[in-house]
């Protein structure tokens, strides 16, 4: 089944938002509502939907000001954004453009013009960032791009591959939902670390399947690693039954029957910086991390391993 796509209502009207809710379900997609700006905050930073329609004038946090909060987030950035007014008012349009949305409606619209700019405005935030459709997490081109780009401006930065051990073996036997369950706890772990490491530049990006990349400043990268371990060792057991999680792996069989044991699962964390070295590519930072990655695999629990080597020259 596909995943349905989410839309955040946020308006103190119930009238429109229950209006707008019985639209967009009957086009199948996923519907959360928030009364206010601060309550919509919150379930932003919860939920992750993949867009906000949002009321300009409300109390408490007015969608102006939410929608500036969101932009300024490193992580709720690539959020699409349509204002949507009773007041046929210019002015609101234009600062609401200027703080970043990305489109602006009238509460008197038409169904069919709403169904078309919602689904616009969702193809062109995915084509935008490649997204990851299960973490909302940028992938592999802006992971690229962003290491390119830190390259030629010469910055100092620690970069991180995470990625999980005995992963396909549990989602070999839980089978691929509970799987992304997991995939999707890891992505919680490092927004939320991240977030509150205080680095305002960090970045997080997605791989693909188990594997995640952290972008972040050198002195602060070993604390974060130390804290990804911790969360994520103290929140993987609830994802096994009890028996699997007793013994300490799962029991299955390969492809000739024979019995094959899988250890619950732990989590590598391979680092590198230009602290001490120079970077020329984002192929070399890969190649160095792969190296780590074969090192961090030997050994047993969870691990992060830091390249302490300085360039020769």
């Amino acid at each position: 089944m596909p995943i349905k796509e989410k839309i955040l209502i946020v308006d103190d009207d119930p009238l429109v938002r229950t209006s707008l809710r019985d639209i967009l379900e009957s086009w199948e997609y996923a519907v959360s509502e928030a009364k206010d700006g601060n309550d919509a905050f919150n379930r932003v930073l919860i939920d992750e939907p993949d867009l906000i329609l949002l009321d300009v004038n409300m109390p408490k946090l007015d969608g102006l000001e939410l929608c500036r909060k969101l932009k300024q987030n490193p992580f709720r950035s690539n959020i699409p954004i349509i204002f949507i007014s009773g007041r046929d008012s210019t002015e609101d349009t234009i600062r609401g453009l200027e703080l970043g949305a990305e489109d602006y409606i009238s509460k008197f619209f038409d169904p069919e013009e709403l169904k078309w700019r919602v689904k616009a405005r969702l193809r062109e935030a995915r084509q935008h960032i490649g997204a990851n459709p299960l973490t909302k997490l940028p992938g592999n081109l802006a992971i690229e791009e962003e290491i390119k780009n830190r390259i030629l401006a010469k910055r100092t930065f620690a970069i991180c591959y995470v990625d999980l051990d005995n992963f396909k073996g549990y989602n070999d036997v839980y089978g691929y939902a509970a799987g992304d369950e997991v995939i999707q706890l890891v992505a919680r772990i490092l927004k939320n670390l991240v977030i509150h490491s205080g680095d305002e530049d960090a970045f997080i990006g997605h791989v693909g399947g188990d594997d995640f990349m952290i972008i972040a400043d050198p002195g602060s990268i070993e604390d974060v690693c130390q804290k990804i371990i911790k969360r994520f060792d103290g929140a993987i057991g609830v994802h096994y039954k009890e028996g699997d999680r007793e013994r300490g792996y799962i029991l299955s069989e390969d492809r000739t029957g024979k019995g094959v044991k899988f250890p619950i699962m732990t989590i590598s964390l391979s680092v590198t910086t230009n602290v001490h070295r120079n970077f020329t590519s984002h192929l070399q930072v890969a190649e160095i991390l792969t190296e780590i990655k074969h090192r961090l695999k030997q050994m047993r629990g969870s691990n992060y391993l830091i390249d302490q080597r300085r360039d020769t020259t």
